[in-house]
């Protein structure tokens, strides 16, 4: 088929450059090179996912990742495809990832125009980050006093990487981050390494830590800034919405019809991880978006998921996800399995959001509007529960119908899982009518 009739696009993920400045301990990429993607080509991928995304209709704008490598090293393609869409009004949002050890005054004024979010690598303590990213603690933490002393601090996400062994520093880390100008923190395990037993058990225990400050911090009523921290908003989301969660919602947009990530030279790939990893490259090539409008569709998707252990009996499984597809795909040869690692990782940090999920979502002084946002989504799904508690039948019909009118006028304050949750509780409960 071809790329329009394959691809329904709300974003892409643009990998500008397979080249790094670093060369960090952990990487996936192990196929890095010089190769850069032109201006040229850049706008003309840019235009053609651009125009995919017109035939969706969708209210949201596009969204479009810079991706690396080091994205900053191919800066001029960046500005460009964002002057590009700017002059053309488009609806786009731009994004992208870094390690932020290249930044000047003229990418400051670039990322302040373009309101350029960017998620930038950064391991936690000094120490911690500086043996895993070659020495750069100190230039990071430099340049994003930049950023914030102009007023770009509300554009900066940190991600963490955690490795075992650093699992007893993950609080000092994350309080490392937060005092760095850091307020969107996500703290994410590696799950293609060896952890011990003992490992995830002290992980489980440093998460609980983790929370336990957060919960501290939504306390403090002289707190003014808003903190979140992605495991554990991620996994309080989840949580609060398994009662009625009767499906798996896919771990990301990898495999999916909404998205895809385009190469250097215009290759069209699942997965913004597979670009400069040689294993399974031509398997999972879906075309080039510069040679031809064809798409062949890989094996690469996460619709369902199989555990390494019995799903089943498992304590997450109303909200696991199914773990990475790219680092699935990588060691299992599936998109859809999970490896022992991951699947003992993801109960552990399920455990932690279960046991912690009534305190932190009785907090006095909670500012992260996501978390706010939840607490108005879960107002709404028990506003529903009391809807159909009835015994009577005919009183559940016509609550329920005034219930489901109000919900079309709130379409814009529900979070998508419990949008989808509301929305397939309510059809289960009309088919049940019609079917008594």
């Amino acid at each position: 088929m071809n790329f329009d009739e394959y691809f329904k696009l709300k974003g892409v993920t643009l990998n500008i450059t397979n080249g790094c400045n670093l060369n960090c301990v952990y990487c996936f990429e192990h196929s890095k090179n010089a190769k850069h993607m032109s201006v040229d080509d850049a706008i003309k991928i840019y235009d053609r996912c651009y125009t995919n995304y017109l035939l969706g209709e969708y209210k949201e704008p596009f969204l479009v990742n810079f991706f690396g490598g080091e994205p900053f090293l191919n800066f001029s393609v960046m500005e460009n495809v964002m002057k590009y869409a700017k002059d053309n009004n488009h609806k786009t949002e731009f994004g992208v990832t870094t390690n932020l050890t290249i930044l000047d005054d003229h990418m400051i004024d670039v990322i302040d125009e373009y309101n350029l979010a960017m998620l930038v690598s950064v391991d936690g303590k000094k120490e911690i980050h500086d043996r895993n990213r070659c020495g750069t603690f100190d230039i990071v933490k430099n340049n994003v006093h930049k950023l914030r002393e102009k007023g770009l601090g509300h554009l900066l996400e940190a991600r963490m990487t955690i490795m075992p062994d650093d699992v007893k520093y993950l609080l000092e880390s994350v309080k490392t981050v937060f005092e760095m100008g850091f307020d969107f923190i996500a703290p994410v395990p590696v799950m293609d390494t060896l952890w011990t037993p003992e490992q995830i058990k002290e992980f489980r225990d440093a998460d609980e830590t983790v929370w336990d400050w957060v919960i501290s911090v939504f306390n403090d009523e002289s707190n003014k800034r808003n903190l979140q921290v992605k495991l554990v908003e991620d996994y309080l989301e989840q949580v609060l919405i398994a009662p009625i969660n009767d499906y798996q919602r896919k771990v990301c947009t990898a495999g999916s019809l909404e998205f895809c990530s385009i190469g250097v030279e215009g290759d069209i790939l699942p997965c913004h991880q597979r670009h400069t990893v040689k294993e399974g490259y031509e398997e999972l090539l879906m075309g080039n978006v510069l040679k031809s409008d064809e798409i062949k569709v890989p094996e690469f998707s996460c619709k369902t998921f199989e555990g390494a252990f019995d799903c089943n009996d498992c304590i997450a499984y109303p909200i696991c996800k199914g773990g990475c597809p790219s680092e699935n795909y990588t060691y299992n040869g599936k998109s859809n399995r999970m490896n022992v690692i991951q699947c003992s990782l993801t109960m552990a940090m399920a455990n932690v959001a279960i046991n912690k999920q009534k305190e932190i979502m009785s907090c006095s002084n909670i500012r992260s509007r996501r978390l706010n946002a939840l607490k108005t989504n879960l107002e709404v799904l028990n506003e529903l529960m009391n809807v159909i508690a009835s015994d009577d039948n005919e009183e559940v019909s016509k609550n329920l119908n005034e219930f489901y009118h109000r919900l079309m006028n709130m379409k814009d304050i529900l979070i998508p899982t419990f949008s989808d949750a509301i929305e397939t509780l309510i059809e289960h409960l009309v088919n049940n009518y019609k079917n008594s």
